[in-house]
């Protein structure tokens, strides 16, 4: 999230902020696959996620500074549901009595 502040919404990062974001992202490799040199699809996926994440957090930010709290929850909710039900239609199975549960 500090990339996408600096980038987006021109934030200054201090030496201990920027330290600690280094040494954060010199861990993620640690954290996703310490027993192999290479990244597999997943982790790329979810590392992705994490950044899309990062972004959208970022971009919120950016729009409490023009628009009401209700506007950003609405828009932000409307379109999540619409991007998350397009390949959630692909893979979508009627729920069962024990997943209730």
């Amino acid at each position: 999230m500090i990339l996408t502040a600096i980038f987006l919404l021109g934030e200054k990062v201090r030496w201990r902020r920027g330290l600690a974001t280094v040494a954060g992202f010199i861990g993620v490799p640690v954290m996703v696959r310490p027993d192999s040199g290479t990244l597999d699809v997943a982790a790329m996926v979810r590392l992705f996620a994490a950044f899309l994440a990062a972004l959208s957090t970022t971009l919120i930010k950016r729009l409490s500074t023009t628009e009401a709290a209700l506007t950003i929850l609405v828009y932000f909710g409307l379109f999540s549901s619409i991007l998350t039900a397009i390949p959630a239609y692909f893979v979508w199975h009627p729920l069962t009595g024990d997943d209730f549960a």
